[in-house]
């Protein structure tokens, strides 16, 4: 559930206000005929960092995993489990307790899973640590001594992220962190709300 942890980065975080559109459909995203959909877990602020566009390569939403052995391909619950990753919430002065967790907060159309390019990997270990090219520079040289993330070797591209309106409680099962399903009628409303068919 974590991205590699390395040995740098701090910066700011800024926010900009957007209008209030109405949701456009996502197409390709009709989901009647599930009765549960999959859930896909993260520790605070990987999934804001997908809800909000940091992490990003072209049109698509990337997070990082160590496997790529998940053949489903579809919608996604986006769930923020109760841990906090400190190197890079600072890296953007994000505060935890502004945020929600232990919720699914929003929802993906994962359309691939595959392996890394260098160059790919390059540009998001940029956007984790909130780092210019010249930072990721030193780093490569090893000039940078302190903490610092990096991606696994897989991403997983997500298209038409959309953050719910409300965040939807859901109590994760204890055990090893797993991919799990949540019933479609715990978030029917929300997915409706942001222009997924339920």
């Amino acid at each position: 559930m974590f991205d590699s942890l390395m040995s740098g980065g701090s910066g700011a975080f800024g926010f900009t206000k957007q209008k209030v559109r109405r949701p456009r459909k996502v197409k390709g995203a009709n989901i009647k005929e599930s009765a549960t959909l999959p859930v896909f877990p993260n520790v605070f602020p990987y999934n804001e960092f997908l809800l909000n566009g940091t992490l990003r390569l072209g049109r698509f939403g990337v997070k990082t995993r160590s496997w790529d052995w998940w053949k489903y391909r579809g919608p996604v619950l986006l769930y923020t489990s109760s841990k906090n990753h400190w190197p890079a919430a600072n890296a953007y002065d994000m505060n935890p307790a502004d945020f929600p967790h232990r919720a699914i907060v929003g929802v993906g159309k994962l359309v691939n899973i595959r392996l890394l390019t260098g160059k790919e990997k390059d540009r998001i270990t940029m956007q984790f640590n909130n780092w210019n090219r010249g930072q990721l520079q030193a780093m490569q040289r090893g000039d940078v001594f302190e903490q610092w993330i990096a991606p696994f070797e897989f991403g997983f591209f997500f298209e038409n992220l959309r953050r719910f309106k409300a965040p939807v409680p859901f109590n994760w099962p204890p055990g090893p962190v797993q991919l799990n399903k949540a019933p479609l009628s715990l978030v029917a409303k929300s997915l409706k709300e942001v222009g997924y068919d339920a």
